[in-house]
């Protein structure tokens, strides 16, 4: 964990002179995308085989192009690659960010050990393409990865709101295509490694360690990725395992000290379209997860991972509790609590079920001093859209649009948990005012299609104070009643939403 992170940014910039001499030469074809060296790894709790694995491929370069994947291994170890044994059959491969996959397969009968030595075999090929597909046929040593430790099963008290880790294995989700378009975030995203129940803290450090990076900020940053994780997780107050509102206080307190203008927000309980519109906005975004009602009788908890792309129906990610690669998570219908409906998530290592209860969503909001944009004075600005609310102007990202409800029409409520919006008393000047929403059950700060939106040119100075002000997340209200599943492949259909 203790790693340098000039030496992660160096690793990047490699990356990316590969990327530009690999594109000024022959074009790719599978046969020379396709990684020689796969690691298969065992899940062990305790050292004890789980039943689950994890095959992690590698390839030689970055493209936007569609690729599939199959992979079978030979559990029976005969030597000999059988139909039953393609446990990945058209998978999508996305050669992006790090250039590893990770791609889930289970050993239900818990027939292999670590350092055994297994047969796998792998069809890589494009889509829509007469290329002809590459096979890569080879025995590969198991590995462990432990992950009893690592996610504190032998803690008590766990609970969905705190976010550490995961449970026990369940059988594998069978793969398929993706439904539309495929979104990934611009950035590179790193994907550390975690101790034990350091998951947000974790996720939170890779897209810091992003966002820092593409703004010229990494100097800004602690020296050693161990420090960054261990500083956030005072920030987050870890207590063997982080909540979602520590997560995003904490995360705004890093960024103020370090001098980073980041915005978090926290949206609960978030749609397939919510999740789109953050990647497609360029933001940097951790996804949480709550884990319930454990076949195996584990406490409730949860699970925070680094998000880097989506589409209609899967979820690309990087995990700290999983080998280094982007593992890629399917969505199934929903999970109905009386107050909320979340997209149901089966996550491969929780026996029980799996929704996302958040998503936290990242902005640098440091003018982009590139776009030459200045003030009549000669001044460095930036355009911000800003509510203006009795002649005070507000910032828009400091507010969160809810539904109906008692109001009758969609209105604004504060990001911020205490309530509180800053902004500034009019447009062209640095000092900032706050404006209280009174009653969560009115409406707020006003009808959406009655409060004036402008956008506005603010100067660096009026930036800086701002920065001071960036939102905590409100508290995630806590569900009572029975969890609800519906719109899974042979259940109940849901109600429209």
């Amino acid at each position: 964990m203790k790693r340098l992170l000039p030496v992660i940014l160096g690793l990047v910039l490699i990356g990316g002179a590969a990327y530009f001499f690999f594109s000024q030469s022959e074009p790719a074809t599978p046969q020379s995308l396709l990684g020689a060296n796969p690691n298969l790894y065992l899940y062990t709790l305790n050292g004890k085989s789980s039943g689950q694995l994890n095959v992690t491929v590698s390839f030689s370069q970055a493209s936007s192009d569609q690729y599939a994947i199959d992979v079978a291994i030979d559990l029976n170890q005969d030597g000999q690659i059988t139909d039953s044994e393609w446990q990945i059959k058209d998978a999508g491969a996305h050669l992006i960010q790090n250039l590893k996959n990770n791609f889930w397969l289970t050993d239900k009968a818990k027939k292999l050990a670590v350092d055994d030595e297994v047969l796998v075999k792998i069809n890589f090929k494009k889509f829509n393409s007469a290329d002809a597909p590459a096979n890569l046929e080879k025995r590969v040593k198991v590995e462990a990865f432990e992950i009893g430790e690592m996610f504190g099963f032998d803690v008590t008290s766990g609970s969905e709101d705190l976010k550490r880790g995961i449970g026990l294995p369940q059988a594998i989700i069978s793969v398929a295509q993706a439904e539309g378009e495929e979104v990934f975030r611009n950035g590179n995203t790193p994907d550390l490694a975690q101790n034990r129940m350091e998951c947000a803290a974790v996720s939170a450090a890779n897209n810091l360690m992003s966002l820092a990076g593409e703004n010229d900020k990494f100097s800004n940053l602690p020296e050693f990725t161990g420090d960054l994780i261990e500083e956030l997780k005072t920030d987050m107050k870890f207590d063997n395992g982080i909540s979602l509102a520590n997560m995003v206080a904490g995360k705004n307190n890093f960024t103020q000290r370090h001098n980073l203008p980041i915005s978090t927000e926290l949206k609960l309980a978030p749609t397939k379209e919510d999740i789109l519109a953050a990647l497609n906005s360029g933001a940097a975004v951790e996804l949480s997860f709550s884990f319930v009602r454990s076949a195996s009788g584990r406490n409730n908890t949860g699970h925070v991972v680094t998000l880097v792309g989506a589409s209609q129906s899967e979820l690309f990610v990087h995990d700290s509790g999983t080998p280094e690669g982007m593992d890629t998570l399917r969505m199934f219908g929903t999970v109905q609590t009386p107050k909320n409906t979340f997209i149901n998530v089966p996550y491969p290592l929780w026996d029980g079920v799996a929704y996302i209860d958040g998503i936290v969503i990242q902005n640098w909001t440091e003018p982009k001093h590139a776009q030459g944009s200045y003030t009549d004075d000669g001044e460095q600005a930036s355009e911000v859209e800003m509510l203006v609310i009795d002649g005070h102007y507000s910032p828009k990202s400091f507010f969160r649009v809810a539904n109906p409800d008692n109001c009758n029409a969609s209105h604004y409520h504060a990001v911020a948990s205490d309530d509180t919006v800053y902004g500034f008393k009019d447009k062209n000047s640095s000092e900032i005012i706050s404006l209280k929403d009174s009653n969560r059950n009115s409406c707020g700060f006003g009808k959406v299609s009655e409060v004036p939106l402008e956008k506005i040119t603010i100067t660096f100075e009026q930036s800086q104070e701002l920065i001071k002000y960036l939102p905590t997340s409100a508290v995630p209200e806590k569900s009572s009643g029975t969890v609800k599943i519906c719109g899974l492949p042979g259940g109940p259909a849901c109600p429209p939403r």
